[in-house]
């Protein structure tokens, strides 16, 4: 009888064992099927949120280097509002161009010139262009890693450490070189580049008047114009057939730069003093000396500024090569070169300058990455 009640119990357990096995595989599965969502949120985060690399293309070749480029010229322009008098009392206080401002603000000329409010008024204005190249160059810094998240979410790669990832710059490749609704973020570096463009205008215009319409100094200063209109038309989102002319834009405004640069140095254009004083503290010659060696750059400069447009690989890549090592030279010139009491003097004087003139050394080494490094 004992083992009948034995084979009772057992055929009377079996269904509760196979109920508690299913309802801990079921758990088991739903564990792992939340562990799973989980981690794939994880790591679609950590793809959103990565940190960008230096150089990132965003769709268009070496594209966050030129953005960069732009950066630094609008921070320093920006950091040159702190010391010294500003280019715009060129503008503001001239007879002959500053009426129409001054029937705005005041009832005359007389009255504008005068008025203790009305230079208050102009201060303030002053402060607010500071703010806004200030502001635009830290929007412009973050620029490259925000589009880089966007083409990540987007299903683009958007880093220069991903090799196998090809960036064509043929028309074929449209489709998968553009982005067609752009996010707002994208939307919104558009808008501050396209304020840039107003602002550097604005700047240059005052400097070409505050140096006396000289061609040298517009042709020196026309590259920091043209570097946000040329982020403007790379963006992703843009249409393809918009990069080669940026590209020329950027190519023969970077010339025009390098030939005022030689203007100058030729005594062409009057040389500046600062000029000869700077090559003097550098070079520790003479002043006919760091004449006859401004001349022997400036022939240089005017060189090159030709050589970058012939379509010979050996003479435009040394050209590229000479813009590099020269821009960068000149920039790191101003707070090294000139006299001053303190190294503190130095980064507060001349530290904007050599900021915003890192683009003549930056531009180059865009074009030669372009070129020579796909």
């Amino acid at each position: 009888m004992k083992p009948l009640r034995n084979r009772k119990k057992s055929s009377w357990r079996r269904p509760k064992t196979q109920s508690k096995e299913l309802k801990l595989r079921e758990v088991a599965r739903q564990s792992y099927q939340q562990v799973d969502t989980w981690r794939k949120q994880w790591r679609l985060h950590r793809k959103l949120t990565a940190k960008s690399t230096p150089l990132e293309f965003c769709l268009r070749p070496y594209l966050a280097l030129l953005i960069y480029a732009l950066a630094f010229s609008l921070l320093g322009r920006g950091l040159s509002h702190l010391h010294g008098e500003p280019v715009y009392w060129a503008l503001w206080w001239n007879e002959s161009l500053a009426p129409p401002l001054a029937w705005l603000m005041s009832s005359s000329w007389s009255s504008y010139s005068t008025d203790p409010s009305v230079e208050t008024s102009l201060i303030y204005c002053q402060h607010i262009l500071m703010w806004l190249f200030l502001i635009i160059g830290l929007i412009a810094m973050y620029a490259p890693r925000r589009l880089s998240q966007s083409l990540r979410a987007h299903g683009h790669a958007s880093s220069l450490d991903l090799k196998k990832t090809k960036v064509t710059r043929s028309l074929k490749g449209q489709a998968a070189q553009r982005l067609a609704e752009p996010p707002r973020s994208a939307r919104f570096f558009s808008r501050a580049f396209a304020s840039a463009i107003g602002l550097q205008f604005f700047y240059t215009l005052c400097l070409w008047i505050s140096n006396e319409y000289r061609w040298a100094s517009l042709c020196e200063h026309i590259l920091q114009v043209a570097l946000p209109f040329g982020c403007l038309l790379m963006l992703p989102y843009t249409p393809q057939e918009w990069e080669q002319p940026a590209e020329k834009l950027i190519q023969c405004t970077l010339s025009l730069c390098f030939i005022g640069h030689g203007l100058y140095a030729l005594n062409i254009s009057p040389t500046p003093a600062e000029f000869l004083n700077m090559t003097m503290n550098v070079t520790h010659l003479s002043e006919g000396g760091a004449r006859y060696f401004l001349s022997i750059f400036g022939s240089l400069d005017l060189i090159m500024a030709v050589l970058v447009w012939i379509p010979i690989h050996e003479l435009r890549r040394s050209a590229l090569i000479y813009m590099m090592i020269w821009g960068l030279l000149t920039a790191l010139a101003r707070p090294f070169g000139l006299p001053v009491t303190t190294f503190l003097d130095r980064l507060i004087i001349w530290g904007p300058e050599a900021l915003w003139r890192l683009s003549h050394a930056l531009v180059p080494l865009w074009l030669w990455q372009r070129s020579y490094s796909e």
